[in-house]
């Protein structure tokens, strides 16, 4: 089987839609039944579905890429990610820690 825009792009734009319809769902925590899980799980495909697109479309890809705006928006969404993984202000250890160690230390 070949890597077709015929059924790579569909793959891709279903899964887009599903997790951007229920991510929002999740934000403005609206949602119902299994919309968390089809979030978490399906977007799986979406992943699937943006890589082979990738692939499928690899010369455009790198057109876009070659450019300073593709660059940049590429370096932005990548500094983003970096960030994410920091939260400010927050101490090393977790909130329900203090709690936790309070009750171990406590007299029985």
């Amino acid at each position: 089987m070949t890597l077709s825009r015929d059924w790579v792009t569909p793959l891709a734009a279903g899964a887009f839609l599903l997790s951007a319809v229920t991510g929002v769902l999740i934000f403005f925590h609206i949602d119902t039944g299994l919309n968390k899980a089809a979030h978490e799980w399906l977007s799986w495909a979406l992943l699937a579905g943006v890589a082979l697109h990738v692939v499928a479309n690899f010369n455009g890809f790198k057109r876009h890429l070659a450019g300073r705006r593709g660059q940049g928006l590429m370096g932005v969404f990548a500094l983003v990610l970096l960030l994410s993984f920091f939260a400010p202000g927050e101490s090393e250890e977790p909130a329900f820690a203090p709690p936790v160690r309070a009750l171990a230390q406590a007299p029985i």
